[in-house]
């Protein structure tokens, strides 16, 4: 009879191990969320040789043959101008490399930059061996920025916060115009130098 009972146990037992180890399905709906897309946004920086057309880049806004020490350059407009990207723009900045075909005498350091304007604004104004208001230094007391010091220090936002561009489809021109110096020697003679100009739309004060 113990034996009867102890086998029912078990199987009751047994049972119900099987019903707890029971698996059951259960119902579910779903949806989808599509088309989320991420994008990034575009500023558009545009250049002017003086009245002519803007473009992406332009060419030979400055420069003059036959120079002589003492003679000037024909002045220089270059027009900038933030043309309505998506993002907005707050200012640029203007780096120089100037390319000299006599390393021995680079004609760049005789040069002078006796023009230099953006927006009306002297960029020269204070020069001295100390940075004047505008960032720039006359590194080697010559009195005057050569156009060699000039590819040194570019105009960076950093030291120079007036290249504004903020507005749109509104020009700004950048003006300069150049002196050879009446004391460069013979040994210049037959020499040339290219200068290219880097003008970069930035998004922030901080850049």
């Amino acid at each position: 009879m113990n034996t009867k009972i102890a086998l029912s146990g078990l199987s009751i037992f047994a049972a119900l191990a099987l019903v707890g180890g029971a698996t059951f399905a259960f119902f579910s709906d779903s949806g989808t969320s599509s088309g989320n897309t991420f994008a990034t946004g575009s500023m558009d920086l545009k250049l002017a040789n003086g009245v002519g057309s803007y473009s992406d880049s332009v060419s030979a806004t400055w420069g003059d043959t036959g120079l002589t020490p003492g003679s000037t350059t024909t002045i220089g407009t270059l027009n900038l101008k933030n043309a309505a990207g998506s993002i907005p723009a707050n200012h640029v900045d203007i780096a120089f490399v100037n390319t000299n075909s006599d390393l021995l005498n680079p004609l760049d350091t005789v040069m002078r930059v006796t023009t230099l304007t953006y927006d009306g604004n002297d960029l020269l104004a204070g020069l001295g061996t100390v940075p004047n208001v505008y960032g720039l230094v006359d590194t080697d007391a010559s009195g005057f920025l050569e156009l060699d010091e000039l590819a040194t220090q570019g105009l960076d936002n950093h030291t120079l916060a007036l290249l504004a561009l903020i507005d749109v489809d509104v020009p700004h021109p950048f003006i300069m115009q150049l002196t050879m110096d009446p004391n460069a020697g013979n040994e210049y003679q037959g020499d040339n130098v290219s200068t290219a100009l880097t003008v970069t739309l930035q998004q922030d004060s901080g850049q």
